[in-house]
């Protein structure tokens, strides 16, 4: 059997969506199913039962507006993680690639902006 939930206009479509998605309703939910763990028999009884936060339209559209300003910042930072991680592998490799080869390529690195020789190795040299 296969369950349809009609809402009215006074639910955001989104936000229903995504509150149907809340990890503390699905679990009452899973709790409450039988048969396999692929492809749970959920009761009409069961949904029947489900208590669904229900602010006023006006606040479900904030809190999707909010939900979606807040997503577009853990992309943004996703994103930002792993350009850093892609520049830490290359500067490592690079680094590996220095060390195996001596004092011969030290313009590699300079070239990409990094100072192949410790600062306490200069103040040595200097004095």
């Amino acid at each position: 059997m296969l369950v349809c939930f009609r809402f009215g206009s006074f639910i955001a479509n989104k936000y229903i969506n995504i509150t149907l998605k809340d990890v503390r309703l699905l679990q009452v939910v899973f709790d409450s199913s039988t048969g396999a763990a692929n492809q749970a028999n959920i009761g009409i009884a069961a949904l029947k039962d489900i208590l669904i936060p229900l602010p006023p339209l006006a606040e479900q559209t904030r809190i999707v507006q909010k939900l979606d300003e807040l997503m577009k910042c853990c992309d943004a930072l996703e994103t930002s993680i792993k350009e850093s991680q892609s520049t830490n592998e290359k500067l490592l490799q690079q680094v590996l690639r220095e060390a195996l080869r001596g004092d011969s390529d030290k313009n590699e690195l300079s070239e990409i902006g990094i100072d192949a020789e410790p600062k306490s190795l200069k103040k040595r040299k200097n004095k």
